[in-house]
């Protein structure tokens, strides 16, 4: 099962390739602030499901790694990005987050216990 550090590590690598293949699609230029930023945030984001949920708990993958949980933030995301108000940079960063977040569900996805829809 993955660890703190992985699903950190992952998370970060996915948020990364998100926003720049991002930029890319665009021929936008991108800063190494901007790269270590949204890796951070993605890394941080991928860790949070654990955070919710501890590998201590005899719940473990409760409502943090549900299906359902994921599912709710992605209409959030759509808003996000359909918002006038929001500036596409800021678009590009929810998106990778959101990425990096999902990371973890798929990485834990693929072990025996899998991930529960609701509970």
């Amino acid at each position: 099962m993955p660890n703190n550090k992985t699903h950190f590590t992952v998370g970060a690598g996915t948020s990364i390739f998100t926003y720049l293949l991002n930029k890319s699609s665009r021929n936008e230029a991108t800063s190494l602030e901007e790269v270590i930023t949204v890796g951070f945030l993605g890394g941080a984001a991928a860790t949070l499901p654990d955070i919710l949920d501890p590998p201590t708990s005899p719940k473990h993958r409760s409502v943090g790694h549900s299906i359902a949980l994921s599912g709710s933030l992605i209409p959030i995301l759509q808003r996000i990005k359909e918002n006038p108000q929001i500036n596409q940079n800021q678009k590009d960063i929810a998106e990778s987050v959101f990425a990096g977040f999902a990371s973890h569900l798929a990485m834990d996805a693929g072990t025996p216990a899998g991930l529960p829809f609701f509970d």
